[in-house]
């Protein structure tokens, strides 16, 4: 969708114009999807596919070639859930023009790699190691520098990885957009959001805990859903609007209250991960000002 337009005084809500025509269908299902870009669109140059070697199999990715000697900066794009790697184009297209080099990764679950099969998200806590295999491949390529930007659950994969992962000393920092920072948080409050009861909230987060209950909904391992906020061990940016109703915005607020090392910029109200379509400009100048910020401070 295109950046909205407002409303005259009075009226509620935001228009939003299709940015690429498309014939709906009676019965067809649809959910909103802030990509606005094809491939060859993002920076006038088509993208190279590239492999990720995972554990699990080999994961597509696009790789948006850097210029000069800023090229050595790699920035790791990762979208969220029931998104594709598509929507992480507008972070792409955000910092374009910079010399950096974007990769634009898929994680197992996603769907993104051919032949795959619908399984559950494991809410990041797998996931984050094929973003680790991609600092990997990024690091055989001659980077020297990385900088995470994630979109929703790819916020909770950034942070898995920067925790865990094997590569702490060449990852600079991490920009969040609409973060789910704690599912258990994100949960409930899209339940409470939603009018649903808070028992139901309580029960799919034991649904999802407990070993026997993980299993039957195919999931490899039970998941750990804590409700206190993750430390995070490089400089964070986050961007997120209170008009979100699947991550919460308190939780950001206090996760950047919590650290010296997060930033917190709010922008206008609007839906879950759209902070790019409400302010495309901003959202580049805020994007571009951190990242260089940052670019000289020595990863841990």
């Amino acid at each position: 969708m295109s950046p909205g337009t407002r409303l005259p005084a009075g009226g509620e809500g935001v228009v939003r114009h299709m940015a690429i025509p498309a014939d709906l269908h009676p019965k067809t299902d649809a959910r909103a999807c802030g990509n606005v870009f094809q491939p060859d669109e993002v920076t006038g140059v088509s993208p190279l596919a590239v492999d990720v070697q995972t554990a699990t199999g080999t994961q597509p990715a696009w790789l948006f070639p850097g210029s000069g000697p800023a090229a050595t900066t790699w920035v790791i794009h990762i979208h969220g859930m029931l998104a594709g790697r598509d929507s992480a184009f507008r972070s792409v297209r955000a910092i374009s023009g910079s010399g950096w080099t974007s990769l634009v990764v898929s994680y197992p679950g996603d769907r993104e790699a051919p032949g795959e099969a619908p399984r559950p998200s494991a809410l990041g806590q797998t996931e984050w190691q094929a973003v680790d295999d991609a600092v990997g491949l990024a690091r055989s390529r001659g980077a020297t520098k990385i900088f995470f930007i994630g979109w929703s659950l790819g916020a909770t994969i950034a942070l898995y990885a920067a925790e865990n992962g094997s590569h702490r000393d060449v990852l600079a920092g991490m920009l969040l957009i609409s973060p789910v920072i704690s599912w258990a948080r994100s949960i409930r409050y899209a339940m409470a959001q939603n009018r649903v009861p808070s028992v139901l909230a309580i029960s799919a987060m034991a649904a999802l805990s407990l070993p026997l209950s993980s299993r039957l909904l195919r999931l490899d391992r039970s998941l750990s859903l804590p409700d206190q906020l993750p430390a995070p061990i490089v400089p964070t940016l986050v961007i997120h609007s209170k008009g979100d109703r699947t991550a919460p915005f308190a939780s950001s607020s206090a996760f950047a209250t919590a650290s010296d090392l997060v930033e917190l910029v709010e922008f206008p109200p609007c839906p879950h991960a759209m902070e790019w379509n409400e302010d495309p400009q901003r959202f580049s100048e805020v994007a571009r000002r951190w990242i260089e910020g940052n670019h000289a401070v020595k990863p841990r």
